[in-house]
């Protein structure tokens, strides 16, 4: 028997909005030059993320991870109750790792970065599957 349906479908829904929302936040970092901030006079231009303030760093380090992680997990949490497989889970949980790993190493770095393109792309990945898994699960019941 399905348990919590309706939540895994909403979360999976949700999670896909956050990846296109946090892809059109990417978009319009590469349209304003602006790797960290929001282009006001505490943002840093690209190129120049060695420079920027550590407080700054830091600061968006922190929230990145806490705009990304509840939701991740809730999606896994879902999935798990779902009864998703223990494979599939254990994939999910270790890219998310992964990800949440490599983005507060290139955060801050001079721009182009691998680490930090690594921890976004694969913390968008680690969601739209996790979103596509929980919705097969979810349209079960």
């Amino acid at each position: 028997m399905s348990q919590l349906p309706i939540t895994t479908l909403t979360a999976a829904f949700l999670a896909v909005l956050f990846v296109i929302l946090s892809v059109r936040v990417v978009l319009a970092r590469f349209a304003t030059k602006t790797s960290i901030g929001t282009g006001d006079s505490a943002s840093i231009g690209t190129g120049q993320d060695a420079s920027a303030s550590p407080l700054l760093v830091a600061a968006r380090i922190h929230a990145n991870f806490a705009e990304y992680v509840p939701l991740s997990l809730i999606l896994l949490g879902l999935i798990e109750l779902q009864g998703g497989s223990r494979i599939v889970l254990l994939g999910l949980a270790a890219a998310l790792i992964i990800a949440r790993l490599a983005h507060p190493f290139g955060l801050g770095r001079t721009s182009p970065n691998p680490a930090r393109a690594v921890g976004f792309a694969l913390n968008q990945i680690m969601l739209l599957c996790a979103a596509i898994y929980a919705v097969m699960l979810g349209l079960r019941f």
